[in-house]
């Protein structure tokens, strides 16, 4: 068989953020698994999705993918198609559980969705749960799940572009790509292809380090004060810190999940008012319904750090290097819980987002994770995780499909998406659809006993700051 290219080898190997996120790991209560549950008006023909993941799957390598490496090694692992790859390993058919509600299914695909991935195979997990009553209809849901190094979340709704129709009533596909054929490298020439990608490596950390510099003032009175100031952002940024809340505390590496529903023409309505965007309006949402659950459990608290990716892709999800995976720049924030008016809120909210945006450290985010990729995987996870332990909350905003979906004859009504929790108490990540904004929430299990009124603050804080 004939053996790829060294450049074509290179780009087989997981990013350095992506090996960051991997190496981590070591710690199952900072898995980085994003998932989500779609919900359709009627019931979905299981070929009609088997035939279709089939085909996205072919087109998708990535997962057909499995993650190859070496524990001693300093580079990151490679990417590699599994000789072994069952579509039936990763796609269930199952009857929906309890009394058949949304919340039935949520607590039901609980535990698979906490649960590790077998890293031997594709990194992704799908089932298919029939019989759901929800509005009045019996209808299925598609529940997902894939690790965050297969792709950040616009990457995975590029995947689901390949996997749902636009139109309903689509008919099956006939003809399939051809399946991604296996081409495992011998035991010289993974080391040749380890030493060549990291001399490209090595240039291109010197290469963003520079172009970081460049962004610096070139002229030498301002030099010193600027660079003063990246390293200071650098700190602010990076350095180890305790969560601010006194009671969302303690962690573990399970989740319970809920979700919240809102008009996206409201959200966009009350950004238009207060001059800002539907991020601020959506984050300045979870900050008082957190603030709100403080006070009902007595345990007032001013501010809580919130995490939250600023994404690197354009609008068409092209990324500044081109690769896959990942393409995000972490930020934290301190954010107020409160404040006299909505609007006033929201207009905070949103100015801290853009001065965490406006960070000079960002420039150096690049580099400084291709020097930490370049640790020992144990180090270079323990540095990363000491960084993500200071997290109260974590936020993600991701803009779905404007137009219906489908699979076969079944229409689309919702997709509800959770992120990782990822050392932090709380995920809350809002995916539109169409008009509707869907909230999903996922919860530490051991942050409170009391998930609902977690549930039932936010959705307060959304109300309180839609006024």
């Amino acid at each position: 068989m004939a053996m790829a290219d060294a450049d074509d080898l290179n780009q087989t190997r997981l990013a350095d953020a992506d090996a960051l996120i991997w190496a981590v790991e070591r710690d199952p209560r900072l898995a980085s698994t994003v998932s989500s549950i779609v919900v359709f008006d009627t019931l979905v023909e299981p070929a009609a999705l088997r035939i279709r993941l089939d085909r996205t799957t072919r087109i998708v390598e990535r997962m057909r993918q499995r993650v190859v490496g070496n524990r001693l090694s300093l580079t990151p692992p490679r990417w590699e198609i599994d000789p072994h790859f069952d579509l039936d390993r990763h796609l269930e058919v199952a009857d929906a559980a309890g009394d058949r509600s949304l919340r039935a299914t949520l607590d039901d695909s609980a535990p698979t969705l906490s649960a590790a991935f077998d890293r031997t195979h594709p990194l992704w997990w799908f089932r298919l749960v029939q019989g759901i009553e929800h509005e009045g209809r019996i209808c299925s849901a598609l529940v997902m799940k894939a690790h965050h190094s297969i792709a950040d979340g616009m990457g995975m709704l590029q995947i689901q572009a390949e996997l749902f129709d636009f139109e309903p009533d689509t008919p099956d596909p006939t003809h399939l790509p051809p399946e991604p054929v296996p081409a495992p490298l011998g035991a010289g020439a993974r080391v040749a292809n380890a030493i060549d990608y990291e001399r490209k490596r090595a240039r291109t950390a010197i290469d963003g380090f520079e172009s970081a510099l460049r962004g610096l003032s070139a002229a030498p009175s301002q030099m010193v004060e600027q660079t003063i100031d990246a390293l200071a952002s650098g700190v602010r940024l990076s350095a180890p810190a305790a969560p601010l809340s006194p009671v969302l505390v303690e962690r573990c590496a399970e989740a319970w999940h809920d979700v919240i529903t809102l008009d996206v023409g409201d959200v966009k309505a009350v950004a238009k008012q207060t001059n800002t965007r539907l991020n601020a309006v959506f984050v300045a949402g979870s900050a008082r319904g957190l603030g709100l659950f403080h006070e009902r459990v007595d345990a007032t608290c001013p501010r809580l750090r919130m995490g939250m990716p600023i994404s690197l892709r354009t609008q068409d999800g092209v990324t500044p290097s081109g690769e896959s995976g990942n393409q995000i720049v972490p930020i934290r924030v301190e954010l107020p819980l409160t404040a006299d008016e909505p609007a006033e809120l929201i207009r905070i909210t949103a100015a801290l987002i853009e001065a965490q945006r406006s960070e000079p450290a960002n420039a150096f985010v690049g580099p400084s994770q291709q020097m930490l990729a370049r640790l020992p995987p144990a180090l270079g996870g323990r540095v990363f995780a000491h960084v993500l332990r200071g997290t109260d909350f974590l936020t993600s905003n991701l803009q779905g499909s404007p137009f219906p979906l489908y699979i076969g004859k079944a229409k689309v009504l919702s997709q509800h998406p959770f992120g990782p929790t990822s050392a932090a108490a709380i995920n809350i990540t809002l995916l539109s659809y169409l008009d509707e904004a869907h909230i999903g929430i996922s919860i530490d299990a051991a942050a409170t006993d009391q998930p609902e009124l977690v549930i039932d603050s936010l959705k307060a804080g959304f109300e309180w700051i839609l006024s």
